[in-house]
């Protein structure tokens, strides 16, 4: 069974890029978030809630994310979910993340930019 997933969210913080393994494999990782809105049926209250989530991809990927994305900018990630065993501070933990093979800036509510000096340069 396949446990695929495809998240739309925030970047938290700005991407972490670094090298690992013999091979020096470009990795970078950065925590995401997605808060759903709602209002209470009893109170009539506007109410959210927040979910993290912590995602990971390695290689060429890794590298376009890490230099075209920044802080605030909405992503859509899809990938497989993971889990591996981690202590911290002598307690051990399970820690889920999504090792994503595809990551991507979420146009559909954002604008970006254009220079139509940049573009009539390199198409005249």
């Amino acid at each position: 069974m396949d446990n695929r997933v495809y998240l739309t969210g925030t970047l938290s913080c700005d991407p972490e890029l670094k090298r690992v393994g013999k091979d020096k494999t470009a990795l970078v990782r950065f925590t995401m978030s997605q808060t759903r809105h709602w209002k209470d049926r009893r109170s009539q209250e506007m109410k959210s809630q927040t979910t993290y989530w912590d995602v990971a991809a390695y290689g060429e990927i890794a590298l376009n994310f890490h230099a075209s994305i920044q802080c605030g900018d909405t992503v859509i990630v899809a990938g497989k979910l993971s889990q591996r065993e981690c202590v911290h501070d002598g307690k051990k933990s399970v820690q889920v993340e999504i090792l994503a093979d595809h990551l991507g800036l979420e146009l559909s509510d954002e604008a970006i930019p254009f220079d139509s000096e940049v573009s009539t340069q390199n198409n005249p």
